[in-house]
């Protein structure tokens, strides 16, 4: 004789706290891809980079975090 065990539904958050959640991780992302952008000043002090060379770093960050957008959103 085999007792099944009964279903049971997942627990599931409230609205609130959902909401809350949801944008406390998208404050989270959205602090942590601005936190390198105050160290290339300071990487362009300690390896000698000259203003044109610090926007170009600058320039290829923002078009790597906008080329990771449409793969990022596809697994959502």
């Amino acid at each position: 004789m085999t007792v099944l065990a009964e279903a049971t539904a997942p627990a599931r958050l409230s609205r609130n706290t959902a909401f809350t959640a949801i944008a406390a991780i998208l404050v989270t992302f959205a602090a942590a891809s601005a936190v390198p952008s105050p160290l290339y000043v300071v990487y362009q002090h300690l390896w000698g980079f000259s203003p044109a060379m610090l926007t170009v770093v600058f320039a290829v960050y923002v078009v790597a975090l906008i080329a990771t957008l449409p793969v990022s959103y596809t697994h959502l």
